[in-house]
């Protein structure tokens, strides 16, 4: 029984899309936990007309900012801010980032 109900939250949980999604104009970070199960958490502040997701979809920029799964990314550059692995390495004209920290 246990078995079945495992399968069971993995076969939703696959279903689940994790990331930043625009509804009445403005932006979330959309995740799942299995303790909560769906958050949503707005992006603020942010400017929705210039809002972007990038790749991977953890990060996203606007104008002002760069944002790390939903949360502001402290001192990086949103105008030359670039990913350089593809995956968790990001950079700007004056530093390094791993995830959410500065390098």
């Amino acid at each position: 029984m246990r078995l079945l109900a495992s399968l069971l939250v993995v076969c939703l949980c696959s279903a689940c899309s994790t990331g930043y999604k625009k509804q009445g104009g403005m932006w979330f970070w959309i995740s799942y936990d299995e303790s909560v199960g769906k958050r949503v958490t707005p992006i603020d502040p942010h400017d929705a007309a210039s809002f972007e997701v990038l790749r991977p979809r953890e990060y996203a920029r606007d104008a002002r900012s760069v944002f790390y799964l939903g949360r502001t990314l402290p001192g990086a550059d949103p105008a030359t801010f670039e990913m350089i692995d593809g995956k968790e390495y990001g950079r700007d004209a004056r530093a390094v980032f791993f995830q959410d920290q500065q390098r």
